[in-house]
């Protein structure tokens, strides 16, 4: 067994255009075989595309119809010492969208540090894995308002996300048939402990349509009701965008009596009520369920124009309405609606976003996490959406598709959505202002430790 433990330094005749000058990428897949072997071949796959450096981070996305267990063996087998995170999909993307594969993606950079974090029975206290994720890696200072470093190390510009020195990748539980997801209340969480001063990308752990269970990975082992998480800090130049291509219509009701997930009330009647008349369809031809409630999303602006969607999961028996974002009163829905030309094309929206909220000139890797809605909308044109990402990016693309959506809004905030794309894209480039704050922060630190000492 070949398992990838020492760096490559530069390899002597090489052509310069086959090396990333600071950062290398190589994306496996597998999907025949023994779910081990599915894994060692995505992952030997993938280290095969490293010639310079030595693994900073392993990405795993695996197909919920595998033994989860078994594909993360196979890799951490061929991976070696370079920390793991994956999750479970409801498809998995590599240059196209793929199903009942394993993806196996590795970055690979000196410019890049990375701590990986744990939380555990989210369902019993989110808020207590959001934590214990976050001690975990290591990290919990960064989230604390009180940091002697905190306005040094969470500076941003108003060009956008690609300015930031550090980031989040999250994978946390999607909805199961007992458990709604709490990943928008995660979310909510990492927003205000840090202020939404670091960007987060991610995405909700799924399996295809069957909503029993999800899981997240780290390293070589599998959990399920889990936080999964990977602190990034980075010289490396990156951007983040959202699309879903959906658009408001006149239809509006005001939330008059929300409570979490729930709306209970709109213009001060049971919401469902309110619902059956903006769709125009009696109550009792309501669809149960996200799927049926996916071709009629409500969207809500935000100050600067920005369109995110709430897609409701349920009616409840009382009349109101559970969401998978939180709610809150005295926010306006809008019925939404779309072209399907617009849905395909929202995979390239967000990443043209992504290439100028970073202000990206060489961009060499992407990872796409895309709503799994939305491959029931796009139905036989969901290939085309790709087409189209591939033949402008021209660069690998991976991802899944989730039962929720992290990413960056067009004003440069972190958001959880649904229904949507997010992409992360990362530029062989350095990002000077980084450089400035990790190195000022090293030089602070030691200066810091010989006063201490002395």
């Amino acid at each position: 067994m070949n398992v990838y433990k020492t760096p490559h330094h530069e390899i002597a005749g090489l052509p310069a255009e086959n090396m990333g000058m600071y950062i290398e990428t190589g994306v496996g897949r597998a999907n025949i075989g023994k779910d081990i072997e599915m894994g060692r071949k995505a992952a030997a796959e993938a280290i095969a595309g490293l010639n310079r450096f030595k693994p900073t981070l392993t990405i795993v996305f695996v197909s919920s119809e595998l033994n989860i267990e078994e594909v993360s063996r196979g890799v951490s087998e061929i991976i070696g010492d370079c920390p793991i995170i994956g999750t479970s999909t409801a498809g998995e993307i590599a240059d196209e969208y793929l199903a009942n594969s394993v993806v196996v993606a590795v970055l690979a950079s000196p410019h890049l540090r990375v701590r990986t974090g744990l939380g555990k029975n989210v369902s019993f206290d989110f808020k207590k894995a959001v934590k214990q994720a976050l001690a975990g890696a290591d990290v919990s200072g960064y989230f604390k308002f009180d940091h002697s470093l905190h306005q040094m190390l969470h500076m941003t510009t108003s060009r956008g996300a690609g300015v930031s020195p550090v980031f989040l990748i999250v994978f946390s539980p999607g909805a199961t048939k007992k458990q709604a997801s709490l990943s928008h209340d995660i979310h909510t969480e990492l927003r205000k402990a840090s202020v939404n001063r670091i960007p987060i990308f991610g995405g909700s752990s799924s399996d295809n349509f069957h909503f029993e269970s999800n899981y997240q990975i780290l390293n070589d082992a599998v959990y399920s009701d889990a936080i999964v998480l990977a602190f990034v800090e980075t010289d490396i130049l990156f951007g983040l965008g959202t699309a879903h291509g959906f658009s408001p219509t006149t239809k509006r009701a005001l939330i008059t009596k929300a409570s979490g997930h729930i709306v209970h009330e709109l213009d001060g009647r049971p919401a469902v009520e309110v619902c059956s008349d903006l769709l125009g369809i009696p109550i009792e031809q309501l669809g149960d369920g996200v799927i049926w409630f996916s071709q009629f999303p409500f969207g809500a602006s935000d100050v600067y124009g920005n369109w995110l969607l709430y897609v409701p999961e349920c009616v409840l028996p009382d009349g109101s309405i559970q969401f998978g974002p939180l709610m809150r009163n005295d926010q306006v829905l809008t019925l939404m609606r779309a072209d399907k030309d617009d849905i395909v094309q929202a995979g390239l929206a967000a990443y043209n976003k992504a290439i100028r909220q970073g202000g990206l000139k060489k961009p060499s890797f992407a990872m796409m996490f895309s709503c799994a809605l939305r491959k029931r909308l796009m139905g036989s044109d969901e290939s085309k959406e790709m087409s189209l990402l591939c033949k402008k990016a021209k660069i690998p693309i991976c991802g899944f598709y989730t039962f929720g959506e992290q990413g960056i809004s067009d004003d440069g905030l972190p958001v959880f959505m649904n229904q949507s794309v997010s992409t992360l894209v990362f530029s062989d480039e350095l990002n000077p202002v980084a450089a400035l704050i990790h190195k000022g922060r090293r030089v602070y630190s030691s200066e810091k430790t010989s006063v201490e000492t002395d």
